[in-house]
C-alpha cells in the first residue's frame, strides 16, 4: 500500500495477499504472484504454511480433486446483464446436470 515508485513500494513486504475465493474463476492467472495459469497448479504450489492442506489435497482421489476444481470454477461474478445463472466461459447459457 505504499505510493507507486517510492522506496517502500520497491522494498516489498513479507506478507502474501491471499485473493478472495468469490470471483476466482474470473481472475486468472492464479496464486499470490499470478505465476500459475490453472487452479490446479496454484493449489499444488501450496507447500509452505499451507502444507497441511496440501497433504489433504494429495490424499483426495483424482475425481474428488476434479470436483474441487469444478466447484472453484463456479465461483465467478457474472457480467452485468447476464440473463442466466449458469453460463460457460463466454457467458452463454450452460445446461447444468
Amino acid at each position: 500500500n505504499a505510493p507507486e515508485g517510492s522506496a517502500e513500494f520497491f522494498a516489498g513486504n513479507s506478507r502474501f495477499m491471499t485473493r478472495k475465493l468469490w470471483g476466482t474463476a474470473n481472475e486468472p492467472p492464479y496464486f499470490h504472484h499470478g505465476q500459475y495459469t490453472t487452479m490446479r497448479q496454484a493449489i499444488e504450489a501450496h507447500r509452505g504454511e499451507a502444507y497441511g492442506t496440501y497433504v489433504k489435497w494429495t490424499a483426495l482421489s483424482e475425481a474428488h480433486q476434479n470436483s474441487v476444481i469444478e466447484f472453484l470454477k463456479t465461483l465467478q461474478i457474472l457480467p452485468e446483464g447476464t440473463k442466466h445463472l449458469v453460463v460457460d466461459e463466454r457467458g452463454n447459457k450452460k445446461e447444468w446436470p
